[in-house]
């Protein structure tokens, strides 16, 4: 078994949807996260309800086409994390007490000279992937994982989705439990 085995990668464009909510999302992170220290962790909920329908409406899909799931336990929210040269976490971590199937898409990744990526940890070994855009990636809610820092001076904006079910559930391109 590889982290290729526990990392799902499919097409997800939004880009129109994107570049309307992009600036809202970039104002709310800054609101919440870096003027008001507002919650605990590094994200921000953005609780725009058109964006988040079309999102989770999607994200479902592309659950339901690529895993064997169980019942979806709590609804779907969009979660951001911005970063750039300046202000950035990056803090191991994983979803195990909030989701089964975790995913994040980039909205205008940095180039990978520029940093940025997505670090995770699988098995003692640390794989890093470059964010494109129009791409989400999913992995098992127990996998260790980290934004790598950027030299950018442009925003990055990452939108983080949660599935949450009953039963851990299994990868229908490898039969793997996840």
């Amino acid at each position: 078994m590889s982290n290729d085995d526990y990392l799902a990668i499919r097409d997800f464009n939004f880009e129109e949807l994107n570049s309307i909510h992009k600036p809202k999302m970039l104002a709310k992170f800054k609101h919440d996260k870096i003027d008001n220290k507002i919650g605990a962790g590094y994200n921000t909920l953005y609780d725009d309800e058109e964006y988040t329908k079309i999102i989770s409406e999607a994200f479902e899909k592309v659950i339901h086409e690529n895993f064997e799931v169980s019942e979806k336990l709590k609804p779907i929210q969009t979660w951001i994390y911005c970063q750039n040269d300046e202000h950035f976490n990056c803090v191991w971590h994983n979803h195990a007490n909030t989701s089964t199937i975790n995913a994040v898409f980039y909205i205008d990744p940095p180039s990978q000279e520029e940093g940025g990526g997505i670090q995770h940890l699988f098995e003692g070994e640390n794989c890093i992937t470059n964010p494109e855009k129009n791409k989400i990636y999913m992995f098992p809610y127990w996998m260790d994982h980290r934004p790598m820092p950027q030299l950018s001076k442009e925003w990055r904006v990452c939108v983080n989705l949660e599935y949450f079910c009953k039963e851990r559930p299994v990868w229908k391109k490898n039969n793997f439990l996840w």
